[in-house]
């Protein structure tokens, strides 16, 4: 549910800004872009902590055959 709400409210914010502060298409398409550059630099963190902090997962694999 939480992930819910938060989407509506992602997706509100741009609504608001063209419908009540005269946002151009440029701003809303700027606004977009920054969000995905910011959640693709956390996913990027994630993976990079998670790498140095587990010991098992896909980041250590090695085939049956390899020591």
């Amino acid at each position: 549910m939480l992930h819910l709400l938060t989407a509506l409210a992602f997706n509100l914010v741009p609504l608001a800004g063209v419908l009540y502060f005269g946002w151009s298409a440029g701003a809303v398409l700027a606004l977009y872009w920054f969000e995905s550059l910011f959640g693709h630099f956390g996913a990027m963190l994630k993976i990079k902590l998670h790498a140095a902090t587990r010991k098992r997962g896909h980041t250590h694999y090695k085939p049956s055959g390899e020591k």
